[in-house]
């Protein structure tokens, strides 16, 4: 018995019917691997002031001179932003009464942030 196979255009006998599936194959598999792997869990270190924002990715730990605008200012984020990621400074009233503390870590990066 005598098989026969087509060559179509694309040379290998599979005819052009066959490249969409393939491209779907391929990204499959380059994918896949990306979204099994599970996220790096993130410490958050202590002491730190309560409530912190939830998902913070970057933590900067508060030396003696430091004010809240200093923190902002070192991490280049707006007083505004190091207010509503570290909600226990108690605001900016918090911040004018001198709420940061030495040695404690507060957020500067949620995540999702650029």
């Amino acid at each position: 018995m005598h098989s026969t196979a087509t060559v179509n255009e694309d040379g290998n006998g599979q005819g052009t019917r066959l490249q969409p599936i393939m491209k779907i194959i391929e990204v499959i598999i380059l994918v896949l691997p990306v979204m099994a792997a599970p996220a790096e869990p993130v410490h958050t270190p202590n002491p730190h002031i309560e409530p912190m924002w939830p998902k913070c990715i970057k933590f900067y730990q508060a030396v003696p001179s430091d004010t809240c605008q200093t923190l902002a200012d070192k991490n280049q984020i707006d007083l505004a932003e190091l207010i509503s990621l570290n909600r226990g400074v108690g605001g900016l009233s918090g911040c004018y009464r001198g709420n940061v503390m030495a040695g404690y870590w507060y957020c500067v990066k949620p995540d999702g942030w650029k």
